[in-house]
């Protein structure tokens, strides 16, 4: 048995063009007169590597990926 497995790093960067997206259009409202150089800069800051692995850190993403538990919740029932 063969097991196949394909890249995400086309998922990946679909996901930080959405995160860029959001992060644009959040601070275009919330911050209405900051110059767009700032929103940029902000946005970059944001969505680098330092600070998406620090808020994964805080969520707790490592204790999900080295958990040894391999169940997953389908509807009503369990599944090991």
């Amino acid at each position: 048995m063969s097991l196949t497995l394909t890249s995400n790093s086309r998922l990946s960067e679909l996901g930080l063009q959405v995160l860029q997206d959001n992060l644009c259009r959040y601070l275009r409202a919330a911050l209405p007169f900051l110059p767009e150089e700032c929103v940029g800069a902000l946005v970059r800051y944001l969505s680098g590597v330092e600070v998406l692995s620090d808020v994964s850190f805080h969520l707790g993403t490592k204790d999900l990926i080295m958990s040894e538990v391999k169940q997953v919740i389908c509807g009503s029932r369990t599944v090991s």
